[in-house]
């Protein structure tokens, strides 16, 4: 089984693993302290998250991230939106808390970061206290249908790819529309659906491999909801393709930092994350799922 995964993978990534194996070894800086999940190695192979697999995942993706490309998404925006240490944001999908302290680093922005799945949730909270962010940038719980946000609370709020495993998502948007601040502006970026068809079977292969229930809406009736919550929205941008060159821009990364020393000793991680990660660009490359940007801003008065 393990010969005809890799065969699999290599066929698909294997215009650039080629030219990497000709590569000489990179000399890699360790931290001098590396941060440590506390999870219980007994329970660890029943979890969704174990240690193992997160530090895959932020070997691929950076320090404190756990999806393609999101840092460098940051990084492409964040100077557009003007933020300073006068501003507070909401962030919503906070992971591990790598966005919330690159939003921090680059900004100097309050951060409040807000994650619906509970386990994950709580490991940002450890790392945002071993990374000094838990008042600058802390990650709560927080289930998106029921939010308990203080009214008129922030500035801002970004969304990455966090709503379309919410149901209720009038309820989420509602109840971040009520947080923000008279000309607050929301970044809001997810998976959605181009039509009112029902998803294709290349989707429906790429819901499968996560833990999560998906809950995809097409695009425009996205848009329809925001303006019913009472923003301003702007027309929504498909960036599915600019999402798709910046996961393989990320994975030359990782290969470009990795020796194979290291690779051998994560490879069955690698292989198991790039196998669901193929899944999402097949599904993105048949058309029947997209990666949509929505920028709205709320009312003075609303």
């Amino acid at each position: 089984m393990t010969v005809v995964r890799r065969s699999r993978i290599r066929r698909f990534f294997g215009w650039f693993i080629k030219p990497f194996r000709r590569r000489e070894d990179p000399v890699i800086n360790e931290p001098e302290t590396e941060f440590e999940f506390d999870v219980d190695a007994e329970e660890e192979t029943d979890e969704i998250w174990p240690e193992k697999r997160l530090k895959v995942m932020q070997r691929l993706w950076g320090e404190g991230f756990i999806r393609s490309g999101e840092a460098e998404y940051l990084r492409e925006f964040l100077p557009l939106m003007g933020l300073s240490e006068k501003n507070s944001l909401l962030l919503l999908g906070a992971g591990l808390g790598g966005g919330g302290q690159l939003i921090v680093e680059d900004t100097g922005a309050w951060v409040t970061g807000y994650e619906n799945r509970d386990e994950l949730a709580e490991l940002g909270k450890q790392r945002a206290k071993f990374t000094g962010m838990t008042k600058r940038a802390p990650v709560n719980f927080g289930a998106f249908d029921s939010l308990k946000l203080k009214a008129r609370a922030f500035d801002t709020c970004i969304s990455i790819e966090s709503l379309y495993m919410t149901s209720d998502k009038k309820t989420a948007l509602a109840s971040v529309f009520e947080a923000m601040r008279d000309n607050g502006e929301l970044w809001y970026t997810d998976f959605v659906l181009p039509s009112t068809d029902a998803a294709n079977d290349v989707v429906q292969a790429w819901s499968d491999t996560l833990a999560d229930p998906v809950h995809l809406w097409p695009a425009d009736v996205v848009q329809a909801l925001l303006r019913n919550v009472g923003f301003d929205v702007q027309p929504g941008e498909d960036i599915s393709r600019a999402y798709r060159m910046r996961i393989f821009k990320s994975l030359f990364t990782f290969l470009a930092s990795t020796n194979k020393a290291e690779l051998l000793t994560i490879v069955d991680g690698v292989f198991a994350e790039l196998e669901a990660l193929a899944k999402l660009i097949a599904a993105l490359d048949s058309g029947g799922l997209r990666v949509y940007r929505y920028h709205a801003f709320k009312p003075r008065g609303r």
